[in-house]
């Protein structure tokens, strides 16, 4: 149990930083076009 406990909580970190990966290339995305757009 304990160690199906663990493998949940690395997965739950991996899903995490794919998460905060895929947020930044958004942010990234929108603040490039807002540039693109006002030149």
């Amino acid at each position: 149990l304990s160690t199906k406990i663990r493998k949940n909580r690395d997965r739950k970190k991996e899903i995490f930083i794919d998460w905060i990966i895929a947020e930044f290339l958004f942010c990234m995305f929108a603040i490039f076009s807002v540039a693109i757009y006002q030149w």
